[in-house]
C-alpha cells in the first residue's frame, strides 16, 4: 500500500480551465498542478466575471432547523397517520421507507418521515 505524503503523485495537469456556478454567479478557476510543486503549492483564484463573487468564496450555510420542525409526536404513528398530519401542514414534505433514495437538497421546510419496515414512524425532520 503507497503511503499518503500528501504530494500529488504520477501525472501532471496543467491549464485546467473550469466552469463552476456559486450561487448562481459563474466564475473561473484556472490552476496549474505538477508533481514537481509540492503540497504547498496553491491553485490560482479569480474572481467571478461580474466581478462580485470570488469562487472558493465561502457560501454562507443554509438556515438551521427552529422550532417550527417539532413534529416528534409523530413518532410511533403508522405511515398513514403520518401522511394525514402532513397534508396538514401545508408544508411539502417526504415519505421515506428503509432504503428509499432521497435527494440532498436542503429545504428548511420540507418535512421527512422515516418509516421502518412496518409503515411506523421511526423519525421526522426538516431539510
Amino acid at each position: 500500500m503507497a503511503k499518503n505524503t500528501g504530494k500529488i503523485i504520477g501525472f501532471t495537469l496543467v491549464g485546467v480551465t473550469t466552469l463552476l456556478t456559486l450561487g448562481g454567479v459563474y466564475g473561473l478557476v484556472n490552476s496549474a498542478v505538477s508533481a514537481d510543486a509540492g503540497p504547498d503549492t496553491a491553485a490560482t483564484i479569480e474572481a467571478s466575471p461580474q466581478g462580485n463573487v470570488a469562487v472558493g468564496e465561502a457560501v454562507p450555510a443554509a438556515e438551521a432547523p427552529s422550532s417550527e420542525c417539532s413534529f416528534n409526536e409523530w413518532v410511533g404513528k403508522t405511515a398513514s397517520e403520518a401522511e394525514a398530519a402532513a397534508k396538514e401542514t401545508g408544508r411539502p414534505y417526504r415519505m421515506l421507507p428503509p432504503g428509499a433514495a432521497m435527494t440532498m437538497d436542503y429545504r428548511a421546510d420540507r418535512i421527512n418521515v422515516e418509516l421502518n419496515d412496518q409503515a411506523v414512524v421511526t423519525k421526522v425532520s426538516c431539510g
